[in-house]
């Protein structure tokens, strides 16, 4: 129908404006943990505790513009960025935005949006992971030695495209029930 066609049309321009843009401009990658089983997120919560990620996560990150999905921004568990957030979202408002918050209906938007052209890190959920995969130059990956119930999944990627530029693996202690693994790719 006319409509699909022209929602397909739209979809295909964002992309390659979205591409063109990438490639003058800035870094994306992406910050996630997953599960050996792929689940990022369940009932809107991670689905583990790891201080030492979290640790992780702020050191890579620290003062660099997030992108992340309403869902994500909203779990309880939510990180934010010091410098700039960006959350996507189909709703015309949010209520209750943080003061380094903004909202985007895209990821190019959201990508325009960005006041530097440093690095910016694709936050998640599912959809922003889905949509971002292609695009990231980076992925900052902590793989958690598990498999665990959830409704929320990292998309499958080729390994044919990336490298693994580093990995460090850690036991579980007191404070980290589960074994997991810093993981570096970079775009091949």
């Amino acid at each position: 129908n006319k409509y699909s066609l022209t929602r397909k049309l739209l979809h295909f321009f964002e992309l390659q404006t979205l591409d063109s843009l990438l490639k003058t401009t800035m870094e994306i990658a992406i910050m996630v943990a997953m599960s050996e089983n792929r689940v990022i997120g369940n009932k809107g919560k991670v689905p583990w505790s790891l201080p030492n990620d979290l640790a992780h996560v702020h050191k890579i990150t620290d003062g660099k513009p997030y992108i992340m999905g309403r869902e994500s921004y909203q779990a309880e568990d939510a990180i934010l960025s010091s410098d700039q957030n960006i959350i996507l979202t189909r709703k015309k408002k949010l209520k209750g935005l943080c003061k380094k918050c903004e909202i985007a209906h895209s990821l190019s938007q959201a990508i325009d949006a960005v006041k530097s052209n440093q690095k910016t890190f694709l936050m998640g959920g599912e959809k922003i992971y889905e949509e971002g995969l292609e695009f990231a130059s980076e992925i900052y990956l902590t793989l958690v030695h598990t498999y665990i119930d959830g409704d929320a999944f990292f998309p499958k990627f080729s390994l044919e495209n990336w490298q693994l530029i580093s990995q460090k693996r850690i036991a579980p202690d007191q404070k980290h029930q589960f074994a997991y693994s810093f993981l570096k790719y970079g775009r091949i």
